[in-house]
């Protein structure tokens, strides 16, 4: 028998296999779902698509979790709870997790019983059996020495959870707030707009009018947050048509915007000891608003909470007929040592292609290529129009499929937004692209 732990906060779902020797996160996703009456998508699928489709894109349903029918519905899905039943099948279905094999829950302290009991008919009704349910707040923060209370702060989808940590007989859980206006969602909405606001002032251009541009924003924004050396300054692209427009703003600029809702947390946190979670410690400039009144700030590694679990396995186990919710551990009185991380080796950047080659014809990219007869003639009359462009931004070269394009990178399912390195292999409708780079002098 194995042990999976899930980590329920939807900003980013991640199963984790627990092992003698190592932990794994074997399966991740965020908490986006697309819908037609054919099929749903999860995760970057999703969330790369809802600007452009936003009455198919649901975000909402991890964090209501109930009957509540749905505006758009899919194949067997009427309410919020279909789809987290489908989209924990589908995890569930990543991980390997097989009959037998025991499933621990770490749920956020605004989970309600309702709930809670709405997610165990879930995942029974996805084959698996939960051996314990705990606080996550409690779980990531077990072994981490603490005083007599502490303060424990992480980012979901739709709030921020403020979880206050009291030593005295153990490590408990004692109060739990939320604040909305913290949620990824509401930040992410809050950066586009300061990103917007800068391409109106400098290039005259809305890009928030034009849906194919919003979701661009969207998506250069989720990747510079999720990028742990992401540079101080955050240049954004976005191609409309071939025609290219880039604006950059500094870190600064964006922590600027939010800075009234990073307040809402000064009466939490004032004089007390900190633990951010890794979620909430990579929100541009969070760590250091809040250092500036906590007595201690401690940013937790992305394992911690399974490590956590892992160190009190038999404390949160229980009998699946009568599961309990772990709210108490106990209470570590000096830091537990972590596996040293690996070398961190020097990584160059990855050579960007200068041409796209077709049989033995090289195309120029330069700022922008579309892919089609007009660029390339030996391609067959039936081949895609406009379908595929590549496009160059500060960022790199990156690829843009319009919606229902089918295209292999590398041999693998492309999409929409990744980024095209020398000596890519793109195929579409048959056809197969190199992307190369070409040299001048000797």
């Amino acid at each position: 028998m194995t042990t999976y732990v899930l980590d329920m906060n939807d900003s980013e779902l991640r199963i984790a296999r627990l092992g003698a020797d190592s932990i794994d996160v074997v399966a991740q996703s965020n908490g986006f779902a697309i819908i037609d009456e054919r099929s749903i998508r999860f995760g970057d699928a999703a969330m790369q698509q809802f600007r452009l489709h936003p009455r198919q894109v649901n975000n909402h349903y991890w964090n209501r979790m109930n009957a509540d029918p749905l505006a758009v519905r899919g194949p067997n899905t009427a309410n919020h709870a279909d789809l987290v039943y489908q989209h924990l099948a589908d995890l569930v279905k990543q991980a390997s997790i097989a009959a037998g094999d025991d499933f621990v829950i770490a749920t956020p302290g605004t989970t309600s019983n309702e709930q809670l009991g709405l997610l165990l008919g879930i995942t029974a009704e996805a084959d698996v059996t939960v051996g314990g349910l705990v606080d996550t707040a409690l779980a990531a923060s077990a072994l981490q020495p603490t005083p007599k209370r502490a303060v424990h702060i992480d980012v979901f989808l739709h709030r921020a959870v403020v979880t206050e940590l009291t030593k005295s007989d153990g490590l408990a859980r004692t109060r739990v707030d939320e604040i909305a206006e913290l949620g990824l969602a509401s930040l992410a909405d809050a950066w586009v707009n300061a990103i917007a606001d800068r391409f109106v002032r400098d290039a005259r251009f809305d890009p928030l009018s034009i849906a194919a541009a919003d979701q661009q924003l969207y998506n250069q924004l989720h990747a510079w947050l999720a990028d742990s050396a992401r540079p101080k300054e955050f240049g954004v692209d976005v191609d409309l048509r071939g025609s290219l427009r880039h604006a950059d703003l500094s870190a600064d600029a964006l922590i600027s915007k939010v800075a009234q809702r990073y307040r809402m947390l000064d009466r939490y946190v004032d004089a007390t000891v900190v633990l951010l979670s890794h979620r909430a410690a990579r929100l541009p400039g969070l760590a250091e608003h809040v250092a500036s009144s906590a007595a201690r700030v401690v940013s937790l590694d992305r394992m911690d909470l399974f490590r956590g679990i892992a160190t009190h396995q038999s404390l949160i186990r229980s009998d699946p007929s009568a599961l309990r919710l772990v709210t108490r551990l106990p209470a570590q009185t000096t830091a537990v040592e972590r596996d040293p991380p690996p070398p961190t080796a020097i990584r160059l950047p990855p050579e960007r292609p200068t041409h796209v080659l077709l049989g033995s014809d090289a195309v120029a990219i330069g700022q922008g290529l579309t892919f089609g007869r007009e660029a390339f003639p030996e391609l067959p009359a039936d081949f895609p129009r406009d379908s595929v462009q590549i496009v160059t931004g500060s960022s790199g070269v990156q690829l843009r499929l319009a919606d229902g394009t089918a295209a292999l990178l590398d041999g693998n399912p492309a999409q929409n937004g990744a980024g095209i390195a020398k000596g890519a292999v793109l195929e579409v409708a048959g056809a197969r692209f190199q992307l190369i780079r070409t040299r001048s002098g000797p």
